[in-house]
């Protein structure tokens, strides 16, 4: 309790541990404490919603718990979370409730606020199969069925539930006519769709890798291109620049330059001159006083 109330207020594993450990031993308030505190301190989360609905589910208050899940619907924020309790909340409706009529008419309320949800007419779909009955109500699938394919779904979802619609009603259909019907509706309205839709993925994936490396040279060739461009532009705009600086008056400076290296450099032979001189008279057994300026 200290942890969860005083130091790790925001730890949610912590606090359905605690949760858990109360619920063992019977203390079902301080669960609750526990879990309200931490969806308080952080409310959303799916753990701590789903670990307080089934708490209440296994104290049997069942309703309590649909009462939790559904008001996550109404505070979720984004499309799949709001979707994920939807899902969740059908579910516990139907098999901890065992109420399928509010379960059906949760998602048909559901699917009038958003007629372009394919998984809320899917989830409806396997309400009426798995409702608990020995046998499917034919007729109210296959209302579902033609609802679905009046509503707002594209075209290619739409092919999909007509196929969907005549495995139906070859396994659990009592009208031959019935199934005469589907039949000449899928052929004329969605078989095509779902042919080339067929064909679309029979066939075989496209070889890029000719065409990326032909890209890729082009991008080569161009860049080389781009290069020389700027290596004869740097050279024209160099050679204008020195053009301008000579005519500016600026090439003085350069021609005192070189005079002086010129003078320089003839010290220097000067200087080396003798030095080989004094090098050979040294040789030869004579001696010179060397000069102390080098000149250079």
């Amino acid at each position: 309790r200290r942890a969860c109330m005083v130091h790790l207020v925001k730890k949610p594993y912590i606090h359905l541990s605690w949760a858990a450990f109360e619920e063992e031993r019977g203390n079902l308030e301080i669960a609750r404490e526990a879990l309200d505190h931490i969806d308080k301190g952080m409310p959303g989360l799916i753990a701590v919603i789903l670990r307080r609905a089934g708490l209440e589910r296994r104290s049997g208050n069942v309703e309590q718990g649909g009462d939790i899940m559904k008001l996550a619907i109404e505070n979720c924020r984004g499309r799949e979370t709001r979707d994920f309790w939807i899902m969740k909340y059908v579910t516990y409706l139907q098999c901890s409730c065992k109420d399928v009529d509010a379960a059906r008419n949760f998602l048909q309320e559901q699917i009038e606020r958003n007629q372009r949800h394919k998984r809320l007419y899917a989830r409806l779909l396997d309400l009426e199969l798995n409702c608990g009955a020995t046998q499917p109500d034919s007729a109210a699938i296959v209302a579902i069925f033609n609802k679905i394919l009046t509503s707002g779904l594209s075209v290619e979802e739409k092919a999909g539930f007509s196929h969907r619609r005549l495995t139906f009603l070859e396994e659990f259909g009592d009208d031959v006519s019935a199934i005469i019907a589907a039949y000449d509706d899928h052929n004329k309205n969605w078989k095509t769709i779902l042919d080339e839709k067929k064909k679309e993925s029979a066939l075989p994936a496209r070889d890029y890798k000719r065409r990326d490396n032909y890209g890729n040279n082009r991008n080569y060739n161009n860049r080389d291109r781009n290069y020389n461009n700027r290596d004869r532009n740097y050279n024209s705009q160099n050679n204008y620049n020195q053009n301008t600086y000579n005519n500016q008056g600026g090439g003085g400076y350069n021609m005192n330059y070189n005079m002086q290296q010129a003078q320089q450099q003839q010290q220097y032979q000067q200087w080396y001159s003798q030095y080989a001189q004094q090098q050979q008279f040294a040789a030869q057994g004579q001696y010179q006083q060397p000069q102390q300026n080098r000149g250079y």
